[in-house]
């Protein structure tokens, strides 16, 4: 489905006839600001803003460069018939959820975003909180990155304490995690 599937005005504007290059238009009226079909029985070819006009008795003087098409939404131009709107995968954000909905798209399916178990290791590790580093440690910070990076890209990261490089103690935090508390 194209959207919009008509021709479409923008802003608060007058439609004209296209008479000639030195800006004098006849005024058939004032429209609201909003969707206006613009069909070629109308014979209207552009829009003007209205402040960019001054009405003289029956007709409206135009202030302004105008060529048709101007101020006019092609049909199609948002979106065409055939056209992918939004690749599987992709993470939503409001401009998306807005095109669906102008498409008459209310519902879709969705994932549910993944939590994800971040488990600093190692025994050089020392929490970045701690005001003095002794020789041979480092701050943890690639779990913090870790973390920010999945909460980036949609999961919930869940950063745990750091464990030290003992496979029995990476198994218990994985178990402690998994338990239902």
């Amino acid at each position: 489905m194209d959207l919009q599937s008509w021709h479409r005005k923008h802003l608060e504007q007058v439609r004209v006839h296209l008479l000639s290059q030195v800006n004098r238009y006849y005024w058939e009226r004032r429209l609201r600001t909003g969707t206006y079909r613009l069909t070629n029985a109308d014979g209207a070819d552009a829009v003007v803003m209205m402040e960019d006009t001054v009405l003289n008795a029956d007709r409206v003087e135009i202030f302004t460069q105008i060529h048709p098409f101007k101020n006019v939404g092609a049909i199609g131009e948002d979106v065409q018939k055939g056209e992918i709107i939004l690749n599987q995968g992709r993470m939503l954000r409001p401009c998306d959820i807005a095109v669906l909905a102008s498409l008459g798209i209310g519902k879709i399916n969705v994932f549910k975003r993944p939590l994800v178990l971040v488990i600093p290791t190692g025994e050089e590790l020392v929490p970045r909180n701690r005001k003095n580093l002794m020789e041979g440690e480092v701050y943890e910070t690639n779990g913090l990155m870790s973390a920010m990076y999945i909460r980036k890209w949609g999961g919930i990261p869940r950063l745990l304490d750091i464990v030290t490089d003992s496979p029995e103690k990476i198994n218990e935090a994985i178990i402690s995690t998994l338990m239902p508390i």
